[in-house]
């Protein structure tokens, strides 16, 4: 999953190296994939983590390890797929490509029939 966060203040190549060694979430490890600095308005800072799993309220968390505060969490992105340009509640038909894509992940490569997926 690769979420955009928004973090108040400007957030430095240091912070961004401690949001990289990850962090600890109600006892269990975030081990962030990738964490790059995205743009900063000098108010706000705005990062791209890449995290192993669905958990946003975990990256809430990186707000108190960096010292500033999460403003806003977007989900972006899941493997293949891309939220950009979705409007809040919007939807999209998936391609073939982003649909086979899902199913090797899942392990459902030409096991579809009974499970609600139409090849």
């Amino acid at each position: 999953m690769t979420y955009h966060i928004k973090f108040q203040g400007p957030v430095g190549d240091t912070e961004i190296a401690r949001l990289a060694r990850g962090w600890k979430w109600e006892g269990v490890a975030v081990r962030p994939v990738a964490v790059a600095a995205l743009a900063t308005t000098g108010k706000n800072t705005w990062v791209e983590i890449v995290v192993p799993e669905i958990r946003p309220r975990a990256l809430k968390a990186a707000g108190d390890i960096i010292r500033h505060a999460v403003l806003k969490i977007s989900r972006v992105r899941l493997g293949s797929i891309s939220f950009e340009g979705l409007a809040m509640g919007g939807w999209r038909d998936l391609s073939k490509g982003e649909l086979a894509d899902l199913r090797a992940k899942a392990g459902i490569v030409g096991k579809t029939k009974g499970i609600g997926i139409t090849p």
